[in-house]
Protein backbone atom coordinates (compact mmCIF):
# COMPACT_ATOMS: atom_id res chain seq x y z
CA UNK A 1 0.00 0.00 0.00
CA UNK A 2 1.29 3.45 -0.84
CA UNK A 3 0.68 6.88 0.68
CA UNK A 4 1.16 10.41 -0.59
CA UNK A 5 0.53 13.66 1.24
CA UNK A 6 0.93 17.40 0.86
CA UNK A 7 0.55 19.97 3.65
CA UNK A 8 0.71 23.71 3.00
CA UNK A 9 0.74 26.61 5.45
CA UNK A 10 1.75 30.25 5.11
CA UNK A 11 5.33 29.47 6.11
CA UNK A 12 5.59 25.72 5.57
CA UNK A 13 5.28 23.14 2.78
CA UNK A 14 5.59 19.39 3.42
CA UNK A 15 5.50 16.67 0.77
CA UNK A 16 5.50 13.11 2.06
CA UNK A 17 5.07 9.58 0.82
CA UNK A 18 5.44 6.01 1.98
CA UNK A 19 4.91 2.35 1.21
CA UNK A 20 3.71 -0.37 3.56
CA UNK A 21 3.26 -4.12 3.39
CA UNK A 22 1.99 -6.77 5.76
CA UNK A 23 1.76 -10.55 5.86
CA UNK A 24 -0.55 -12.61 8.04
CA UNK A 25 -0.06 -16.21 9.10
CA UNK A 26 -2.23 -18.87 10.73
CA UNK A 27 -5.57 -17.17 10.01
CA UNK A 28 -4.27 -13.70 10.98
CA UNK A 29 -3.16 -14.78 14.45
CA UNK A 30 0.33 -13.55 13.47
CA UNK A 31 0.85 -10.38 11.42
CA UNK A 32 4.18 -8.95 10.24
CA UNK A 33 4.20 -5.37 8.92
CA UNK A 34 6.98 -3.23 7.46
CA UNK A 35 7.03 0.24 6.00
CA UNK A 36 9.23 2.99 4.60
CA UNK A 37 8.41 6.67 4.32
CA UNK A 38 10.03 9.96 3.44
CA UNK A 39 9.30 13.67 3.61
CA UNK A 40 10.68 16.88 2.14
CA UNK A 41 9.80 20.07 4.04
CA UNK A 42 10.37 23.68 3.01
CA UNK A 43 10.31 26.50 5.58
CA UNK A 44 9.71 30.16 4.73
CA UNK A 45 9.26 32.14 7.98
CA UNK A 46 6.86 35.02 7.47
CA UNK A 47 9.23 37.55 9.09
CA UNK A 48 12.54 36.00 8.04
CA UNK A 49 15.24 38.61 7.48
CA UNK A 50 12.88 41.41 8.53
CA UNK A 51 13.98 44.60 10.27
CA UNK A 52 12.64 43.24 13.55
CA UNK A 53 14.36 39.84 13.17
CA UNK A 54 17.32 40.30 10.80
CA UNK A 55 18.96 37.08 12.09
CA UNK A 56 15.94 34.88 11.31
CA UNK A 57 16.33 32.65 8.24
CA UNK A 58 14.50 33.59 5.04
CA UNK A 59 14.11 29.98 3.86
CA UNK A 60 15.43 26.47 4.57
CA UNK A 61 14.53 22.86 3.96
CA UNK A 62 14.87 19.47 5.59
CA UNK A 63 14.39 15.82 4.68
CA UNK A 64 13.44 12.81 6.75
CA UNK A 65 13.35 9.05 6.25
CA UNK A 66 11.38 6.63 8.43
CA UNK A 67 11.51 2.81 8.53
CA UNK A 68 9.10 0.69 10.53
CA UNK A 69 8.65 -2.99 11.45
CA UNK A 70 5.95 -4.48 13.66
CA UNK A 71 4.77 -7.90 14.80
CA UNK A 72 1.24 -8.61 16.03
CA UNK A 73 0.22 -11.78 17.86
CA UNK A 74 -3.25 -12.93 18.90
CA UNK A 75 -3.28 -14.68 22.29
CA UNK A 76 -6.59 -16.43 21.82
CA UNK A 77 -9.82 -14.72 20.73
CA UNK A 78 -9.87 -11.81 23.20
CA UNK A 79 -6.25 -10.72 23.69
CA UNK A 80 -3.86 -9.24 21.13
CA UNK A 81 -0.33 -7.88 21.56
CA UNK A 82 1.97 -5.93 19.27
CA UNK A 83 5.65 -4.97 19.32
CA UNK A 84 7.05 -2.45 16.84
CA UNK A 85 10.30 -0.63 16.17
CA UNK A 86 10.66 2.60 14.19
CA UNK A 87 13.78 4.46 13.06
CA UNK A 88 13.79 8.05 11.77
CA UNK A 89 16.65 9.99 10.21
CA UNK A 90 16.40 13.75 9.78
CA UNK A 91 18.74 15.92 7.73
CA UNK A 92 18.79 19.65 7.00
CA UNK A 93 17.36 22.56 8.96
CA UNK A 94 16.01 20.87 12.12
CA UNK A 95 15.82 24.07 14.18
CA UNK A 96 12.63 25.97 15.03
CA UNK A 97 13.15 29.32 13.26
CA UNK A 98 10.89 31.15 15.75
CA UNK A 99 12.70 30.06 18.94
CA UNK A 100 15.12 32.45 20.66
CA UNK A 101 17.82 31.71 23.23
CA UNK A 102 19.98 33.70 25.69
CA UNK A 103 23.70 33.04 25.17
CA UNK A 104 26.48 34.91 27.00
CA UNK A 105 24.56 38.14 27.40
CA UNK A 106 22.88 38.19 23.99
CA UNK A 107 19.57 36.88 22.63
CA UNK A 108 19.59 35.21 19.24
CA UNK A 109 18.10 32.33 17.26
CA UNK A 110 18.44 28.82 18.63
CA UNK A 111 20.63 26.37 16.72
CA UNK A 112 20.13 22.61 16.70
CA UNK A 113 22.27 19.95 14.95
CA UNK A 114 21.49 19.44 11.25
CA UNK A 115 21.12 15.65 11.55
CA UNK A 116 19.15 13.45 13.89
CA UNK A 117 18.67 9.70 14.32
CA UNK A 118 15.86 8.47 16.55
CA UNK A 119 14.49 5.07 17.57
CA UNK A 120 11.12 4.24 19.14
CA UNK A 121 10.16 0.86 20.61
CA UNK A 122 6.42 0.45 21.22
CA UNK A 123 4.42 -2.33 22.88
CA UNK A 124 0.62 -2.58 22.76
CA UNK A 125 -1.86 -4.89 24.48
CA UNK A 126 -5.60 -5.17 23.82
CA UNK A 127 -7.88 -7.37 25.96
CA UNK A 128 -11.64 -7.76 25.55
CA UNK A 129 -13.78 -8.38 28.66
CA UNK A 130 -16.85 -10.29 27.51
CA UNK A 131 -18.83 -9.98 30.76
CA UNK A 132 -18.48 -6.18 30.74
CA UNK A 133 -18.62 -5.75 26.96
CA UNK A 134 -15.49 -3.60 27.23
CA UNK A 135 -11.84 -3.60 26.22
CA UNK A 136 -8.71 -2.44 28.03
CA UNK A 137 -5.89 -0.89 26.00
CA UNK A 138 -2.34 -0.59 27.35
CA UNK A 139 0.44 1.12 25.35
CA UNK A 140 4.09 1.52 26.37
CA UNK A 141 6.79 3.34 24.40
CA UNK A 142 10.51 3.98 24.78
CA UNK A 143 12.22 6.64 22.64
CA UNK A 144 15.91 7.56 22.24
CA UNK A 145 17.83 9.80 19.85
CA UNK A 146 21.38 11.02 19.26
CA UNK A 147 20.51 14.45 20.69
CA UNK A 148 20.46 12.88 24.15
CA UNK A 149 16.66 12.77 24.54
CA UNK A 150 15.25 9.66 26.26
CA UNK A 151 11.55 9.26 26.99
CA UNK A 152 9.04 6.77 28.39
CA UNK A 153 5.27 6.70 27.87
CA UNK A 154 2.51 4.68 29.52
CA UNK A 155 -1.05 5.02 28.20
CA UNK A 156 -4.01 3.08 29.63
CA UNK A 157 -7.57 3.28 28.25
CA UNK A 158 -10.88 1.60 29.04
CA UNK A 159 -13.24 1.26 26.06
CA UNK A 160 -16.77 0.66 27.33
CA UNK A 161 -19.57 -0.21 24.92
CA UNK A 162 -22.93 1.35 25.86
CA UNK A 163 -26.47 0.83 24.56
CA UNK A 164 -27.60 2.35 21.25
CA UNK A 165 -24.08 2.33 19.76
CA UNK A 166 -22.59 4.72 22.31
CA UNK A 167 -19.01 4.15 23.49
CA UNK A 168 -17.28 5.71 26.53
CA UNK A 169 -13.46 5.80 26.75
CA UNK A 170 -11.67 7.19 29.83
CA UNK A 171 -7.87 7.15 29.60
CA UNK A 172 -4.76 8.14 31.56
CA UNK A 173 -1.32 8.92 30.15
CA UNK A 174 2.03 9.36 31.90
CA UNK A 175 5.11 10.66 30.12
CA UNK A 176 8.69 11.55 31.06
CA UNK A 177 11.76 12.57 29.13
CA UNK A 178 15.37 13.59 29.65
CA UNK A 179 16.72 16.82 28.16
CA UNK A 180 18.65 17.23 24.93
CA UNK A 181 22.41 17.65 25.33
CA UNK A 182 22.21 21.26 24.13
CA UNK A 183 19.17 22.36 26.19
CA UNK A 184 19.37 24.97 28.95
CA UNK A 185 16.90 27.67 30.08
CA UNK A 186 19.76 30.07 29.30
CA UNK A 187 23.51 29.88 28.57
CA UNK A 188 26.00 32.01 30.50
CA UNK A 189 28.87 30.83 28.31
CA UNK A 190 29.09 29.75 24.68
CA UNK A 191 29.14 26.05 23.78
CA UNK A 192 32.03 24.70 21.72
CA UNK A 193 29.68 23.00 19.20
CA UNK A 194 27.52 26.10 18.70
CA UNK A 195 24.26 24.28 19.49
CA UNK A 196 21.72 25.97 21.76
CA UNK A 197 18.05 25.54 22.60
CA UNK A 198 15.75 26.77 25.37
CA UNK A 199 12.68 25.06 23.88
CA UNK A 200 10.73 23.52 26.82
CA UNK A 201 9.88 20.54 24.60
CA UNK A 202 13.57 19.59 24.62
CA UNK A 203 13.89 19.95 28.40
CA UNK A 204 13.64 17.24 31.06
CA UNK A 205 10.14 16.93 32.53
CA UNK A 206 7.23 14.65 33.29
CA UNK A 207 3.58 14.98 32.32
CA UNK A 208 0.21 13.57 33.31
CA UNK A 209 -2.95 13.77 31.26
CA UNK A 210 -6.47 12.42 31.60
CA UNK A 211 -9.10 12.17 28.90
CA UNK A 212 -12.73 11.11 28.66
CA UNK A 213 -14.24 10.55 25.23
CA UNK A 214 -17.82 9.77 24.25
CA UNK A 215 -18.52 8.33 20.80
CA UNK A 216 -21.81 7.64 19.04
CA UNK A 217 -22.46 5.85 15.74
CA UNK A 218 -25.70 5.97 13.79
CA UNK A 219 -26.05 4.86 10.18
CA UNK A 220 -23.07 6.41 8.36
CA UNK A 221 -22.60 9.25 10.84
CA UNK A 222 -20.51 9.40 13.99
CA UNK A 223 -20.19 11.90 16.82
CA UNK A 224 -17.16 12.27 19.10
CA UNK A 225 -16.99 14.46 22.21
CA UNK A 226 -13.91 14.57 24.43
CA UNK A 227 -12.56 16.44 27.45
CA UNK A 228 -8.85 16.35 28.29
CA UNK A 229 -6.62 17.87 30.96
CA UNK A 230 -2.81 18.04 30.72
CA UNK A 231 -0.13 19.14 33.16
CA UNK A 232 3.68 18.97 32.90
CA UNK A 233 6.25 19.55 35.63
CA UNK A 234 9.55 18.16 36.90
CA UNK A 235 7.97 16.26 39.82
CA UNK A 236 6.14 13.93 37.43
CA UNK A 237 9.42 12.55 36.05
CA UNK A 238 11.17 9.57 37.60
CA UNK A 239 14.43 10.68 36.01
CA UNK A 240 16.47 13.40 37.69
CA UNK A 241 15.56 16.90 36.43
CA UNK A 242 18.48 19.20 37.23
CA UNK A 243 17.07 22.29 35.47
CA UNK A 244 13.28 22.56 35.17
CA UNK A 245 12.10 24.62 32.24
CA UNK A 246 10.05 27.73 33.14
CA UNK A 247 7.97 27.13 30.01
CA UNK A 248 6.21 23.89 31.01
CA UNK A 249 2.48 24.04 30.35
CA UNK A 250 -0.89 23.10 31.82
CA UNK A 251 -4.05 23.15 29.71
CA UNK A 252 -7.49 21.70 29.09
CA UNK A 253 -9.11 20.78 25.78
CA UNK A 254 -12.76 20.22 24.86
CA UNK A 255 -13.45 18.93 21.35
CA UNK A 256 -16.51 18.01 19.31
CA UNK A 257 -16.34 16.26 15.94
CA UNK A 258 -18.78 14.89 13.37
CA UNK A 259 -17.80 12.47 10.59
CA UNK A 260 -19.54 10.66 7.74
CA UNK A 261 -18.68 7.28 6.18
CA UNK A 262 -19.43 6.78 2.50
CA UNK A 263 -19.62 3.02 3.05
CA UNK A 264 -21.34 1.35 5.99
CA UNK A 265 -19.46 -1.09 8.21
CA UNK A 266 -21.03 -3.71 10.50
CA UNK A 267 -21.11 -2.77 14.16
CA UNK A 268 -19.54 -5.05 16.77
CA UNK A 269 -18.13 -5.16 20.26
CA UNK A 270 -15.04 -3.04 20.97
CA UNK A 271 -12.27 -4.26 18.70
CA UNK A 272 -9.20 -5.85 20.23
CA UNK A 273 -7.21 -6.39 17.05
CA UNK A 274 -4.08 -4.24 17.02
CA UNK A 275 -3.66 -2.71 13.61
CA UNK A 276 -0.03 -2.13 12.57
CA UNK A 277 0.33 1.66 12.66
CA UNK A 278 0.90 3.24 9.25
CA UNK A 279 4.25 4.83 8.51
CA UNK A 280 3.85 8.54 9.10
CA UNK A 281 6.73 10.98 8.75
CA UNK A 282 6.53 13.20 11.82
CA UNK A 283 8.78 15.13 14.13
CA UNK A 284 9.66 12.66 16.86
CA UNK A 285 10.09 15.47 19.37
CA UNK A 286 8.07 18.66 18.79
Amino acid sequence: MGRLGVSKEDDYLAISGGIEAEWDFNQQSHVLAVGLGGSHDELDPTDGGSEQFPDRIRSADKDSLTAFAGYTHAFGRVTVGQLSLAWTHGDGYLTDPYKRVYVAGEIGPETRPDTRDAFALTGRLRHYLRDLDAAIHVDMRYFADDWGVRSDTLDVSWVQKLPNQWRLTPSLRWYQQGKADFYRPYFNVARSDGHYSSDPRLSAYGALSGRVALHKDWQNWSLALSVEGYRSEADYALRNVDSESPGLVEFGVVSLAFSYRWFSAPTSAPSVRVEPPPVRVIEVVP
